[in-house]
């Protein structure tokens, strides 16, 4: 140490030396959270336009799961409505015209014992 206080471009050399790495290590500290803070801002905003979009999206689907609801129960109220009309038809049809009594279709004799 003794050289370094006896010249003294020596001790200048040194000081400009360790300031410089005392300032390149502060300005890659300042500067690596800088990135940091840039890095999460930049997701935050892909994070809140996916979000945005998504949300577009979901109104949309929304919207045309009501119109497909919609056109549902229409149908399946017309259907309904066919199907009573149709047992009405048969109703006077069968009053019309009363079907035959088949053998098939008549009850099995039962066989009781007697006693």
């Amino acid at each position: 140490m003794e050289a370094a206080t006896q010249h003294p471009l020596l001790t200048i050399l040194l000081a400009l030396i360790s300031g410089g790495v005392i300032t390149w290590l502060l300005n890659r500290f300042w500067l690596s959270k800088k990135e940091e803070t840039d890095v999460a801002r930049q997701l935050r905003d892909e994070m809140r336009q996916q979000l945005t979009e998504f949300d577009s999206r979901l109104t949309k689907l929304q919207t045309e799961l009501d119109d497909w609801r919609v056109k549902y129960f229409k149908l399946l109220e017309e259907h309904t409505a066919l199907k009573l009309e149709n047992m009405k038809l048969r109703a006077e049809l069968d009053l019309l015209n009363p079907k035959p009594v088949h053998y098939r279709d008549r009850p099995e004799p039962t066989i009781t014992a007697v006693r």
